[in-house]
């Protein structure tokens, strides 16, 4: 099963996320996708250790390289997706560090394809970004229009997509878990 939670920053779209994952799976894993590069980021990503913890979550840090990573652990682990529901956190941060690189960036679509077949279940988390306006230099404009489109072609593919509003989950698409 593919599901994409969206919603704005603070929304309570990943706790949301987190909250489908245990539904489906008692055998669960993060897919941390932040780089620790800063207090900001080390405060937040300590925020969603905190949110998770008792959960049950394997985290498996991915900034970048989210095929390569996961092809690691299935050539050391070969079960560790087997069944298990992956949340995916989260795709604006995942497009941001494979786009802002000195290398050249990969398809992060067919990276999340794939986590999508190696696990049972993966549920995404992406965000609204695009509600502050168009007055971005090119560079901005490149990666929103690219996260808009990545968006759509999870949306497309899901089996049930999310939006999270002030903690409030509303379905737009799919049956339900």
């Amino acid at each position: 099963m593919l599901v994409l939670v969206t919603g704005d920053a603070s929304s309570g779209k990943s706790e949301y996320a987190e909250s489908l994952a245990m539904k489906l799976s008692e055998k669960r894993i993060y897919a941390a996708t932040m780089k620790n590069d800063g207090k900001e980021s080390r405060e937040r990503i300590e925020r969603h250790r905190r949110l998770r913890a008792g959960k049950g979550f394997v985290t498996m840090e991915c900034p970048d390289g989210l095929e390569e990573k996961a092809g690691m652990i299935l050539e050391s682990e070969p079960e560790f997706f087997e069944g298990a529901s992956v949340v995916l956190e989260d795709v604006p941060n995942l497009l941001a560090n494979e786009m802002f690189t000195d290398k050249p960036y990969g398809d992060p679509l067919q990276d999340i394809l794939s986590l999508s077949q190696r696990s049972a279940h993966l549920v995404i988390v992406t965000g609204n970004l695009f509600t502050g306006g168009y007055g971005y230099d090119s560079m901005t404009m490149e990666y929103l229009k690219k996260l808009a489109g990545l968006n759509r072609s999870i949306a497309a593919r899901a089996d049930e997509v999310w939006e999270v509003v002030c903690g409030i989950p509303e379905k737009w698409k799919g049956k339900g878990i």
